[in-house]
């Protein structure tokens, strides 16, 4: 006589298989969600710092006089020959342009950086043309260690002529 159907023996092993097979697969996609996450904080992170390095290099080249300001090198001060002044500072939130035209601000754009970054700025003004670097710091995990370097083009333009 044939046997039609299945034991329960072999049910309960068939659950349990499928039990471990969705569990395995739920720890998967959490990792790869992840994973995801971090790739995407990362690119935009990178993304951010690039648009700073674009407007921080044409800030200081476009500058004739540069001084940091504010207290343990949170601020970068740039005066410009045509037209009023740019102000570079840490917020908390990241990085902070800032038009100013006499004591107004005209226009403001924040760099937002993630949190764990130590940001700062320094003015190396016994070289001529003066040079300003904006230093970015993070934690071995994070990975986004960077200078960005740039040099007045203001004072080429005085000691050349």
């Amino acid at each position: 006589m044939r046997r039609r159907g299945w034991t329960l023996i072999e049910m309960l092993i068939s659950i349990c298989v499928g039990t471990i097979v969705m569990s395995c697969s739920v720890l998967v996609l959490g990792l790869v969600l992840h994973t995801n996450r971090i790739s995407q904080q990362q690119a935009y992170a990178t993304s951010v710092v690039g648009r700073l390095n674009i407007a921080f290099r044409q800030d200081v080249h476009d500058s004739s006089l540069i001084a940091s300001t504010g207290e343990k090198k949170k601020q970068l001060a740039m005066d410009f020959a045509n037209h009023g002044r740019v102000v570079y500072g840490v917020v908390p939130e990241g990085v902070v342009r800032r038009d100013m035209s006499g004591d107004k601000i005209t226009h403001e754009q924040l760099f937002r950086l993630p949190d764990n970054l130590a940001i700062d700025f320094e003015v190396d003004a016994r070289t001529q043309p003066n040079a300003a670097r904006l230093r970015i710091r993070s934690d071995e995990r994070a990975g986004l260690n960077m200078v960005i370097e740039a040099v007045s083009s203001q004072d080429e333009e005085r000691t050349g002529s």
